[in-house]
């Protein structure tokens, strides 16, 4: 994913640039380049012309094309079209047109990329309406991808989203309190392969019912409560969960989904409706992933008594302020609130930080 050619995988602590792979190039290194993303072990990149190039891990068809994994290559399939933004999930990628359609590629297990079905997508796929009221995703301005859900903001401040709403990521004010995942075959999930739209939940200035003047989405994600049990008869749940927060033109942010270590402000494990989570913001950000440690006993896997019990995503956010200070909450194990401990928090303001923009 540093797209240094270098493979196997080697790490590096100093910047190294990225080459050109595929591109055309008068110094073999990439050029031309307006926006990056990256997911948890590849990379996309916009060029000035509209084009998109990855490189990195390729599993799930997370670069959208085939061919060489450590050098960026363009994604042909789509040439011929002019993207303004791309978005990164976990293990999927994301691209907007200029005219506000969408194109998903990557992992899918979960309705993550929103085009009507849960199959791995190693190619982009135009994303559909769903709810929108149009065949396919229009005029959005953002893409915020979670691990197993994602967010897409339109241009008129509305908010849709699609994949598992386990834990209520989704904000359509439902969630699943057992069901899981079997082999990866959707059972009972609040699963939605296409747009849904977020509902207003705590904003009482919407007369639609649904959240409304958005400027801002982010989200994140991982696997939360997870419990396997008698493997020896193979029954395993897994548990999907996300956060999701939104910043209004009045700098409200509002939030849903997983607060289990206190993210929204709350230590409830599950939000389905969006609640308020601070005011006078200019800028959010929720970072973390899930919680997947597995324990077992010495003659696993035939020991039925093996069993695996957690608890909600090492989620945290962070709200910027009008002010230049930046709120913090949630998970904190390793001192990412920035507070000085290592406690986790509903909320907090990181320590000696002023002036930020």
């Amino acid at each position: 994913q540093l797209g240094n050619t270098k493979l196997p995988a080697k790490g590096a602590n100093v910047p190294k640039q990225v080459m050109a792979g595929a591109q055309q190039s008068s110094d073999s290194y990439l050029h031309d380049i307006i926006r990056i993303a990256a997911g948890v072990d590849f990379a996309i990149a916009l060029d000035k012309t509209g084009g998109i190039w990855t490189w990195g891990n390729n599993a799930n068809g997370r670069l959208g094309r085939t061919g060489a994994a450590n050098l960026p290559a363009k994604l042909d399939s789509v040439a011929s079209y002019r993207f303004v933004d791309i978005a990164a999930g976990y293990a999927s990628g994301f691209a907007i047109r200029k005219n506000g359609t969408v194109y998903s590629w990557g992992y899918n297990a979960l309705g993550q990329l929103g085009i009507g079905n849960i199959k791995e997508q190693s190619a982009p796929v135009r994303v559909r309406g769903g709810s929108t009221g149009t065949t396919y995703l229009e005029d959005t301005v953002q893409i915020a991808p979670g691990y197993f859900h994602t967010l897409a903001l339109k241009a008129n401040g509305s908010v849709f989203a699609f994949g598992s709403g386990q834990w209520g990521q989704l904000g359509n004010g439902v969630y699943s309190e057992a069901t899981g995942v079997y082999y990866n075959v959707v059972l009972g999930a609040e699963v939605y392969n296409t747009p849904i739209q977020v509902l207003k939940g705590a904003q009482t200035t919407s007369k639609s019912g649904y959240l409304e003047n958005v400027v801002e989405l982010a989200a994140a994600g991982g696997y939360g409560e997870v419990r396997t049990q008698q493997i020896s008869s193979a029954r395993t749940v897994y548990k999907y969960t996300g956060t999701s927060l939104a910043v209004t033109e009045d700098g409200t942010v509002y939030g849903w989904g997983d607060s289990h270590y206190g993210a929204l402000g709350n230590r409830n494990k599950r939000n389905p409706n969006p609640i308020r989570v601070s005011t006078g913001a200019i800028g959010i950000s929720v970072g973390g992933v899930g919680n997947s440690e597995i324990k077992g006993y010495p003659d696993f896997p035939y020991e039925d008594l093996y069993e695996k019990h957690t608890n909600g995503s090492y989620i945290y956010t962070q709200v910027l302020k009008t002010d230049g200070t930046i709120e913090t909450r949630g998970y904190n194990a390793q001192g990412q609130l920035g507070n000085g401990s290592q406690t986790n928090s509903n909320s907090t303001k990181a320590s000696g930080l002023s002036g930020m923009t």
